[in-house]
């Protein structure tokens, strides 16, 4: 359903925002991640941080979620680093770093 909702309406900042930030919340394990993955849930989360570079809280929630995969397999690691998700976590790292250290 969330994925849906990200889908449905890609200009909505609050349904973006919340979307990554919960999809963050829920996403712990391989399996969450692959299912993240079947569902074309790295485009969405990345998609939503590239369109709304402000919200920070969104910024640091997605930015969370695209290391986790990264560090659970190298299918998760090439998908991130192939639509741009390392630099976007480094963009998101120097545009507000003092909420990624708080984390």
């Amino acid at each position: 359903m969330i994925l849906e909702a990200m889908k449905q309406f890609p200009d909505s900042s609050t349904v973006q925002s919340d979307g990554v930030i919960v999809i963050s919340e829920l996403t712990k394990t391989f399996g969450d991640c692959e299912v993240l993955g079947k569902f074309f849930g790295i485009e969405l989360v990345m998609r939503g941080m590239r369109n709304f570079l402000d919200l920070t809280r969104m910024q640091v929630a997605g930015s969370k979620l695209l290391w986790r995969l990264s560090s659970l397999n190298d299918s998760f690691f090439r998908k991130v680093l192939d639509d741009g998700g390392i630099a976007m976590t480094l963009c998101v790292m120097r545009r507000n770093p003092h909420d990624m250290s708080r984390r």
